[in-house]
C-alpha cells in the first residue's frame, strides 16, 4: 500500500488552503526560478482565462493574505503596463456569502486604474458567485493547474535548480491529490470507508484497518485524514446537478458543510414574513446529512436573539402544532425541537426502494443518477410542505382573529 507522504502532504494537514496558496503565489512570482520567465507567464495567463501568449511580465510581485485575499500578484509588461492578479483559493471551505465581491471592491479601490483579473480555484469546479456590478471571477481547477503544470514537472525532466527541486515535489502532490479526487468521484461507492470513517481519528481509523487490506487510493485518503472533505466533493458534485436540472427560482440558495466528521448539503428556500413583520422572516430548507433528510422552519438562527426565551416561545407557538401535523402526514421518524435556537425540523430517512433479489445498500452505494433524482424529488417535497405549513399557519391565524 502506498503510504509515503511527501513534503507538501504532512504541510498541509496544518492548514491545507493557506500551504497551496503559499507555494502557488511563490511559484508564478519572481521570487521562484523553477520556471522561467515566459513560462511562468504562460502558466499566469493560463491561471486568469487567458490566452497563454497574451504577454510576458518582467515583474511579479507576490504578496499572500493582502486584506485577506489569498493571492494577490502585481505583474507589469511592455504590453499592458502594471496588473493585478488575485486569487481566491479554495480546497476544504466554500466561499462566502459576499466574500469575492467584498475582496473586489477593496482591489478596485487600491488599484484604481490598473488593470484586474480574478480567479476562483478549487479542486473540483465549484463555480465563483456573481458579482453584482463587478468583474466575474474565471473558474479554475486543480486538474486544470496539474495540465498545465505538466510541461514543465516530471520525474523525467532533469531538475534545473533548487526551486525546481521543490517546485516540483509540489507538482507530484497536487497531481495525486486530482488523481485519487477523479477515482474517488467516479465510482464513490468503491470507497465506502470515506463515508464511514470521517468522524473517527487517526488512531482508532488505522487500528480498525488492522489485518485488512487498503488500495493505494484508499490509503492516500486515509492516511491524510480526506474523508470528510471527499464526502463534501461528492454532495457538490451531486448538489449541482439538482439545482441545474431543477432550476426553481423558489430554491434562492444551497450549501455543502459539514458537522461532527459528515458531510452535508442543503436548499435554502424563500423566507415567510406573514409570522413576523421584520426584515428576517421564518426561514425554511432541506438539508440531508448521513443518510437522513431534515426539514426545517428556523427564525434568526444565527443571530442571539433567536435565543431568547420570548422569541422561542413565539416561535414555537406559530410551528410546533404545523410541524407536528407534517410529521404524521408525511410519515416522518421524529420531529426535533431547538433548544438554544428558534428552529424546528421534521427529519425522516432516505427511502431506497430495492429492486427485486436486491441487498439493501447505503446511500452512498446508490447510482449517482438514482441519488440525483432522490433528492430532486425529495427537495420539490420539501417545497410543497413549505407551501402546506404555510396555509396551515394563515387558516391557524385566520381562524383565530374570528
Amino acid at each position: 500500500m502506498e503510504t509515503k507522504r511527501n513534503f507538501f502532504d504532512l504541510l498541509s494537514l496544518a492548514d491545507v488552503e493557506r500551504v497551496h496558496s503559499a507555494v502557488i503565489g511563490w511559484l508564478l512570482s519572481e521570487e521562484c526560478e523553477a520556471l522561467t520567465k515566459e513560462e511562468r507567464s504562460a502558466v499566469l495567463n493560463s491561471l486568469f482565462g487567458l490566452p497563454k501568449d497574451r504577454g510576458i511580465y518582467t515583474k511579479a510581485e507576490m504578496r499572500l493574505e493582502w486584506e485577506n485575499i489569498d493571492i494577490l500578484w502585481i505583474t507589469e509588461s511592455e504590453s499592458y503596463g502594471e496588473e493585478c492578479w488575485v486569487l481566491e483559493n479554495k480546497i476544504k471551505s466554500s466561499q462566502h456569502s459576499n466574500q469575492l465581491q467584498k475582496y473586489q471592491g477593496i482591489v478596485k479601490k487600491q488599484f484604481d486604474g490598473v488593470g484586474q483579473h480574478y480567479t476562483y480555484l478549487t479542486v473540483i469546479g465549484e463555480p465563483a458567485k456573481k458579482i453584482q456590478g463587478g468583474s466575474e471571477y474565471h473558474n479554475y481547477t486543480y486538474g486544470c493547474l496539474v495540465k498545465e503544470l505538466e510541461a514543465y514537472f516530471s520525474d523525467a525532466q532533469s531538475a534545473r535548480n533548487a526551486d525546481w527541486i521543490i517546485a516540483n515535489e509540489y507538482f507530484k502532490a497536487i497531481q495525486q491529490m486530482t488523481k485519487v479526487t477523479e477515482t474517488f468521484l467516479s465510482a464513490p461507492a468503491n470507497f465506502r470507508r470515506v463515508f464511514e470513517d470521517g468522524n473517527k481519528g487517526m488512531e482508532t481509523k488505522f487500528k480498525g484497518y488492522e489485518g485488512k487490506t487498503l488500495n493505494d487510493d484508499e490509503m492516500y485518503i486515509a492516511s491524510r485524514g480526506l474523508e470528510t472533505l471527499m464526502q463534501k466533493y461528492y454532495l457538490f458534485d451531486v448538489i449541482k446537478e439538482v439545482v441545474e436540472e431543477l432550476n426553481d427560482p423558489r430554491i434562492k440558495s444551497w450549501h455543502v458543510d459539514e458537522s461532527r466528521g459528515n458531510a452535508d448539503m442543503g436548499f435554502h428556500f424563500e423566507n415567510y414574513f406573514g409570522r413576523k413583520n421584520d426584515d428576517h422572516g421564518d426561514h425554511f430548507d432541506i438539508a440531508f446529512q448521513a443518510g437522513t433528510f431534515k426539514f426545517a422552519v428556523s427564525y434568526m438562527y444565527w443571530k442571539p436573539e433567536t435565543s431568547q426565551e420570548s422569541v422561542k416561545r413565539s416561535f414555537r407557538e406559530g410551528w410546533e402544532d404545523i410541524f407536528s401535523a407534517l410529521k404524521k402526514e408525511y410519515k416522518c421518524t421524529q420531529i426535533n425541537r431547538g433548544k438554544s435556537r428558534s428552529r424546528i425540523a421534521v427529519c425522516y430517512p432516505i427511502c431506497i426502494e430495492k429492486e427485486e433479489g436486491e441487498v439493501t445498500k447505503k446511500w452512498y452505494e446508490l447510482p449517482r443518477q438514482k441519488f440525483v433524482s432522490i433528492l430532486k424529488s425529495e427537495v420539490m417535497k420539501a417545497l410543497e410542505m413549505r407551501s402546506k405549513a404555510i396555509r396551515m399557519y394563515e387558516e391557524k391565524m385566520k381562524t383565530k382573529g374570528e
